[in-house]
């Protein structure tokens, strides 16, 4: 793509740099499930030990650590979330400077980007329906640009965090009932 005459920065400048940050929140997303997930093995292995052992003590002492995991996991998501916050705004950020830049084209055909995101916004909108979507720029910009991520955020953060609450509380169960 190249620089459109009067209109500012470059379009494959922007492109570049909404890839960019793209690349960085998938990195962090990938990071996150990781570690996550890592932890999440730990802690369910370290319940299942502790239910297999004999000593109450030693039961209760398994079943703290795997309660002081569940916390950890669950407060590390809950700031890691912050940054894939922030990241998912600079992606906005710069689909958007994006949009505006391709405003500036000539030709509707050039209108690469905006076409897409149109096209995304249609599907998400009447998924059944099975054409190209059909909007403007400035639709796009007050409906958000991060639809996706805004349905599979907040899910992914439900789920997790109740997988958390779960390992705690037979954490908790475990200490109860090997103590009675």
């Amino acid at each position: 793509m190249a620089s459109v005459k009067g209109t500012g920065p470059d379009l494959a400048f922007l492109l570049n740099a909404a890839a960019w940050q793209d690349s960085l929140l998938q990195s962090y997303r990938t990071q996150l499930l990781s570690s996550q997930g890592l932890l999440f093995a730990f802690g369910a292995a370290l319940l299942v030990a502790a239910f297999s052992i004999e000593p109450a003590v030693a039961v209760c002492g398994v079943s703290t650590l795997v309660l002081a995991i569940a916390i950890g996991g669950a407060w590390a998501y809950w700031r890691f979330r912050r940054v894939l916050e922030s990241r998912s705004e600079d992606v906005d950020f710069w689909h958007e400077r994006l949009i505006v830049c391709e405003e500036q084209l000539p030709l509707e055909e050039e209108r690469v980007f905006t076409s897409f995101k149109c096209f995304q916004r249609s599907r998400e909108i009447l998924p059944d329906e099975h054409h190209p979507g059909q909007c403007s720029s400035r639709e796009l910009a007050r409906a958000g640009l991060g639809d996706t991520r805004g349905v599979i955020t907040p899910v992914f953060a439900s789920m997790l965090l109740c997988a958390w609450a779960l390992l705690a509380a037979v954490a908790v169960a475990g200490m109860v009932a090997a103590v009675a």
